[in-house]
């Protein structure tokens, strides 16, 4: 059977087609996450803040001490449109991590689920 160059075209423009949609399914179907490691060190004080988005959920990690989080926490939250935090995680009970929690809440910000260690006496 001899194919045309308007059959051949066809063919590749069905295969091109398929593929694509095929691609866009399996690609759509992960969601767009991001890390962003917001710097809550000035002077002599620091600490840590990570915000992860993943899909449309958020994961706080930490959030500094109390005037870090409203120096940098605060307006980064806000510049971002975050008005909710999913998960938020306090890994150890220093003040420059778990202080921020409470400008946060100040700030209006929500916090649906909260995670923290106690350490064993």
């Amino acid at each position: 059977m001899k194919l045309s160059i308007k059959n051949t075209l066809v063919a590749v423009a069905i295969i091109v087609t398929v593929s694509a949609i095929y691609t866009y399914a399996l690609v759509s179907k992960m969601p767009v996450a991001s890390w962003h490691m917001i710097n809550v060190n000035s002077g002599k004080l620091q600490g840590d803040a990570n915000l992860l988005i993943v899909g449309d959920e958020t994961v706080m990690i930490d959030a500094g001490y109390a005037s870090e989080a409203r120096k940098a926490v605060i307006p980064y939250l806000k510049k971002l449109g975050i008005k909710k935090i999913d998960h938020f995680f306090i890994t150890h009970p220093h003040r420059d991590h778990y202080e921020g929690l409470a400008i946060i809440l100040d700030a209006g910000i929500s916090i649906k689920n909260l995670y923290y260690k106690v350490p064993a006496s």
